[in-house]
């Protein structure tokens, strides 16, 4: 099997990053519009935007738009069939935004191409079939 390197990785998580940005803009360009919003109601948007967006996305539909559009996919290392599960989607995610590009270091290392987020996590980030 051949996994996607280091590169095929950064651009979707570049594209990805510029979705957030995106879908951040429209939210709060929306959320401009109501007066009545609450301080509480718009860090609870935020929160989903930013943080559950690649743990929902990754557990449920194998990868977020960036995963998709490059073709590749995140599943469970003990089974390419199945996606990981939500905590470990969770658990992958908050990993990769504490360590930043520093998690990527071990793909090259690793014949799975595997970053540090996905060694804990127990995923592995595959080429998706056609």
């Amino acid at each position: 099997m051949k996994y996607p390197n280091i590169s095929d990785r950064v651009k979707a998580a570049i594209f990805d990053s510029l979705i957030i940005i995106f879908a951040l803009f429209i939210v709060s360009d929306l959320l401009l519009r109501f007066s009545e919003v609450s301080g509480d109601i718009k860090l609870i948007i935020f929160i989903l935007v930013f943080f559950l967006y690649d743990p929902i996305a990754v557990a449920f539909f194998g990868g977020t738009v960036g995963h998709h559009i490059n073709k590749i996919k995140v599943v469970r290392e003990d089974n390419h069939n199945k996606n990981i599960f939500i905590l470990s989607a969770i658990l992958r995610f908050a990993v990769k935004a504490l360590l930043g590009w520093l998690s990527f270091l071990t793909i090259n290392s690793s014949e799975t191409k595997r970053a540090i987020h996905d060694i804990i996590s127990g995923s592995v980030v595959v080429f998706k079939e056609d």
